[in-house]
């Protein structure tokens, strides 16, 4: 059994320490975070948050054998950067950062993928869904879990599901932003788990797509503000989602 806990889009919003903290309490082997952990609409020099704040989360961890997988996303200019010289950077022994590739993580097969459907141009790793196809299907058959910046498209399931800031509760104006060639590689590779983001207010309980359990593990919500917890997966011969305190729930 291996114990994952799930983060995504913690943007310098959600305390990344604390987040460490968490998974040290909560014995996690694993902590994946699924992009977007660049600071946003703050003056924080993106560079020294992730050398510093992120970067000092990972070496505590590290202490506690604890591995953390991480796929950039749309936000994570430094890291697109940063990877671009070099696509196999290790900063640290605990750390992997995957982009469109995959690494061995506590006997699990990990794949990452940090691209998402086209927004305005202005962001890294946005891409015309249809044009996105080739590069979701190159990922190999056999993953355990893919680690995907963007959900699947919302055909499936409402983990994509975005509200307007202002009729937020009125669900007849939610729409769904997610990829529809990433769902059909999901389909198609049938990875055991997904976790995924970027669309912050979308469902937040794990569901299936085909064979695999997906969940959107941002951990901010449309406002910026810190609004949902980690989730807790246990991987074995089941997948498990630890849900209220005690009680384990094989996702349907």
């Amino acid at each position: 059994m291996v114990k994952i806990l799930c983060a995504s889009d913690t943007h310098g919003i959600a305390d990344v320490g604390k987040l460490a903290t968490s998974a040290i309490r909560r014995k996690a082997d694993v902590l994946v975070v699924a992009g977007d952990i660049e600071p946003a609409y703050k003056a924080i020099s993106p560079e020294g948050y992730f050398y510093g704040v992120f970067m000092d989360a990972v070496r505590k961890l590290m202490h506690h054998c604890i591995e953390v997988v991480v796929v950039p996303g749309n936000h994570d200019f430094f890291l697109n950067r940063m990877m671009a010289d070099d696509p196999k950077k290790r900063l640290i022994g605990n750390l992997h950062i995957l982009v469109d590739r995959s690494e061995t993580v506590c006997g699990l097969k990990f794949y990452g993928t940090p691209w998402c459907p086209y927004i305005n141009g202005r962001w890294c790793y946005e891409e015309d869904d249809e044009n996105l196809f080739d590069r979701f299907m190159a990922m190999p058959k056999g993953i355990d879990v893919l680690v995907s910046h963007s959900p699947p498209y919302g055909k499936w399931t409402y983990i994509d599901e975005k509200w307007d800031v202002s009729t937020q509760y009125d669900r007849r104006y939610w729409e769904h932003f997610g990829s529809m060639s990433l769902g059909k590689a999901i389909i198609d590779k049938k990875p055991k788990l997904v976790v995924c983001g970027h669309i912050h207010s979308g469902d937040h309980i794990p569901s299936r797509l085909g064979r695999s359990v997906v969940v959107n593990a941002s951990l901010v919500n449309e406002r910026y503000v810190e609004a949902y917890r980690p989730a807790e997966i246990m991987f074995g011969e089941d997948i498990k989602f630890r849900e209220g305190a005690r009680k384990w729930t094989i996702p349907s």
